[in-house]
């Protein structure tokens, strides 16, 4: 007579059929029972896999910013193709009017036939209601980061002061809510150890100045001043813990900004790819539309120097930040 593996102490008339239903799962006649009810089990789970995946997608891709006619032109300025173009516009749509005036400005900044033809087929085009909820949001964005960039000072008055706008007072408790950390915090990444991780926000609360740095990988002198702004940024940086870099990218994909970071090995903080249509992003559409370009501000977001866009001259605004430094002492 076999011997039960449970000791009798254990076993409870209550338990009797439990045990005699686990018992039953050993036998062929307990697997052909049991195998139905796994099988609507994994079909279930299967389903709900199928829905959250879907779900997280669909959110996604709500969350991005549709594109106007301005970012498609920034865009082909900048260097898309054409099909690079579409693959944004179908993925993020279109939430502008597309009208003879849009097409003009975009077959200026390079739009080919195809794209055209795309936008007036309306294929991607938003409607009335996405529109103004888009600009809506857009608008929003704006007034945040106008709040966090005030007007720079005349050039006269810049002349006045060595070409840098003079300091501005230290800004009020209402203020502070606008500033750039607001702006940067929870947004930002460092290259580390090979890959891309999360910044911690609490070396910025005691910044006070920036300088912002527009560039991508497929930018030829955008990559030749990388390496300069390193060289300054090693010296000058151990010194001057008061000053931060933040790189904002212009590449196409995560990819291509990581690749960016493993070439050059920029040792300070930039705005995560995925966050760049969000409140750090948006500090980006204000200030350039046009890379490679770099610009100087103070924690409360006025700008003190700027390179330009179209030729734009790196070293005045190192010159510049060299200044506001030594007299930070």
């Amino acid at each position: 007579m076999s011997r039960s593996k449970f000791p009798a102490k254990d076993r409870q008339p209550g338990n009797d059929y439990a045990i005699a239903v686990l018992a039953s799962l050993h036998t062929s006649s307990g697997i052909a029972f049991i195998r139905p009810i796994l099988c609507s089990i994994i079909s279930v789970l299967r389903w709900v896999l199928v829905l959250c995946f879907a779900t997280n997608v669909s959110s996604l891709i709500a969350a991005l910013t549709p594109l106007t006619t301005q970012d498609v032109s920034l865009m082909l300025r900048s260097g898309y193709s054409n099909e690079a173009v579409l693959r944004e516009l179908s993925t993020r749509r279109f939430g502008d009017t597309f009208d003879s005036k849009a097409e003009q400005q975009l077959i200026k900044a390079g739009a080919g036939e195809s794209l055209i033809n795309a936008l007036r087929s309306g294929v991607y085009q938003l409607s009335p209601l996405e529109i103004a909820a888009a600009a809506e949001k857009r608008s929003a964005q704006s007034t945040k980061v106008s709040e966090a960039f005030p007007k720079s000072e005349p050039d006269s008055q810049k002349e006045n002061n060595g070409g840098i706008s003079p300091a501005p007072n230290p800004p009020t408790d209402a203020q502070r809510g606008g500033s750039i950390y607001d702006h940067l915090k929870d947004d930002l990444v460092y290259w580390h150890e090979g890959n891309l991780m999360p910044f911690d926000d609490g070396a910025l609360e005691k910044k006070k100045f920036y300088l912002f740095f527009f560039s991508a990988i497929w930018s030829q002198p955008g990559r030749k001043f990388t390496a300069q702004l390193i060289d300054y940024y090693n010296r000058v940086a151990p010194q001057h813990p008061e000053f931060e870099v933040v790189f904002f990218s212009a590449d196409r994909s995560a990819f291509a900004m990581q690749n960016y970071f493993s070439q050059t090995n920029m040792p300070w903080p930039a705005i995560a790819y995925d966050k760049l249509g969000g409140k750090a992003g948006a500090i980006a559409e204000r200030l350039t539309h046009q890379i490679p370009r770099l610009i100087l501000a103070d924690a409360t977001g006025k700008v003190l120097s700027d390179s330009g866009e179209t030729r734009p001259d790196f070293d005045k605004v190192l010159a510049d930040l060299d200044k506001v430094l030594s007299g930070n002492r």
